[in-house]
């Protein structure tokens, strides 16, 4: 039985089956060596960004999954699409990848390679 998301939550479902689909268009048929040489001094390789990917989701939900947990326990339930402050919004404009954001930070140490 599959079970009806709310529009954002389904769309969160769809980025992530596209972003999964790009990664694997964009290293299908790379060779290993290929994939952990870095293109240039200084820069991170191809498994290095997948793998700095993959750690901040993880240390991101982490954090989501204990707030959800605790607003749970507190009977605080879901009443519509999560939507950022001020602050939020800054942060999460200044995680989107450089080409779509004009604000810039370097990757912080607990998503690194």
């Amino acid at each position: 039985m599959t079970a009806i998301l709310p529009p954002e939550l389904d769309e969160l479902g769809r980025q992530y089956r596209e972003t999964e689909r790009s990664v694997r268009e964009l290293t299908d048929g790379l060779a290993a060596k290929d994939g952990i040489r870095p293109p240039r001094p200084g820069s991170w390789s191809v498994a290095e960004c997948l793998e700095h990917m993959a750690t901040a989701n993880h240390a991101y939900l982490g954090a989501m999954e204990e707030a959800a947990a605790m607003a749970r326990v507190a009977g605080r339930t879901r009443r519509g699409p999560a939507k950022p402050g001020i602050l939020g919004g800054a942060f999460a404009r200044m995680m989107e990848p450089r080409k779509r954001r004009s604000l810039k930070a370097p990757a912080p140490p607990v998503s690194h390679p």
